[in-house]
């Protein structure tokens, strides 16, 4: 329920239904941990493009309530520390939902499907 929810988080109303709470840091850095974890154990190649302007649409510079550059740059600095040498991490100057971002992930799918 939302009485349960700590003042201090930042949390918004989606709709009557859906209540968005965002994840601090440390919850961030755990995120990056688990997806390391998880992207190590790839038997093939892999390639992570990392969206820097933001997730989702609570996640954006402009109107954003969830906006957080200390936490993207956390999380990107423990993906980098945590996965294999042989994983390549390409970081977009772009938003997860702007169609750049969208044309560089069938690019780069497209590319790998071809080796």
């Amino acid at each position: 329920s939302v009485e349960t929810i700590p003042s201090w988080r930042a949390s918004h109303f989606h709709n009557p239904l859906v209540l968005c709470v965002k994840a601090t840091i440390d919850e961030m850095i755990k995120g990056a941990e688990v997806m390391a974890e998880k992207l190590n154990q790839a038997k093939g190649p892999v390639t992570l493009l990392y969206p820097s302007k933001g997730f989702d649409d609570f996640d954006k510079e402009v109107g954003g309530v969830f906006y957080d550059p200390e936490g993207h740059a956390a999380f990107l600095r423990v993906l980098r520390e945590k996965v294999r040498p042989a994983i390549q991490i390409v970081e977009l100057d772009m938003h997860i939902n702007d169609q750049a971002f969208a044309e560089r992930v069938v690019a780069v799918f497209d590319k790998m499907m071809q080796k």
